[in-house]
């Protein structure tokens, strides 16, 4: 933004603006400003979501090829994906401290960032199960299902027992197989069981793998 206008005040509290920045202060200034705008926004993004908020970040002046080793020797290439929006602030909002209007704005670009990044994510990961062969088909609907899922799938837990395997589901999804689970006793006495069983697998495979052996 170039200042090529003095900016006054009835009395005369603002001090006149008698040149433009130079290139050099113009360039600092946007720099400055983009930093502000992407650390507030993905900030935003990961308190928005939790999963999002679990992720590693990391900045790269160019995306590097990433390529994920599959079992049988086949390489999976991830593709870069591109997300944005438009955003418009007025300068006029800006030069009378209007920041409420910036705020908003801003979050609302967070959202439409979040909303992108976790689709292209959300689709890498699914790309990435389907050709290792780790997708699992739920024989029936809802929680049933669910538990049947799970049945085929290795669950892992932290050295105090509790599960840290995170189902990624949609929110109207995850609210319908909580109201199942509270209308139905015998489907929470089958997740519960379940979750216990692939708890004591867990920590028994463990043990295993920590036994010395003894060649004879």
């Amino acid at each position: 933004m170039t200042v090529g206008e003095s900016v006054g005040h009835s009395d005369g509290a603002y001090p006149k603006v008698d040149s433009a920045p130079s290139v050099a202060d113009q360039h600092e200034y946007d720099s400055a400003s983009l930093e502000w705008f992407f650390n507030r926004v993905h900030a935003l993004a990961r308190e928005m979501n939790p999963l999002l908020g679990q992720l590693a970040v990391q900045t790269f002046e160019r995306m590097p090829e990433m390529v994920t080793q599959l079992e049988g020797g086949e390489e999976l290439v991830n593709v870069s994906s591109s997300v944005g929006a438009d955003m418009v602030i007025s300068v006029h909002e800006l030069i009378d401290g209007d920041l409420d209007q910036v705020h908003a704005r801003v979050y609302e670009f967070a959202e439409r960032y979040e909303e992108q990044l976790m689709k292209a994510f959300i689709a890498t990961v699914g790309d990435a199960a389907e050709r290792a062969g780790n997708v699992v088909e739920a024989s029936q609907p809802g929680l049933a299902g669910l538990i049947d899922a799970i049945e085929k799938t290795e669950l892992n837990f932290d050295e105090d027992g509790r599960l840290t395997t995170q189902l990624l589901l949609h929110p109207d999804t995850a609210e319908k197989l909580r109201q199942q689970e509270s209308e139905s006793p015998e489907l929470a006495r089958r997740m519960n069981e379940l979750i216990d069983r692939k708890r004591v697998e867990y920590f028994a495979s463990r043990r295993a793998r920590r036994l010395p052996r003894h060649r004879n």
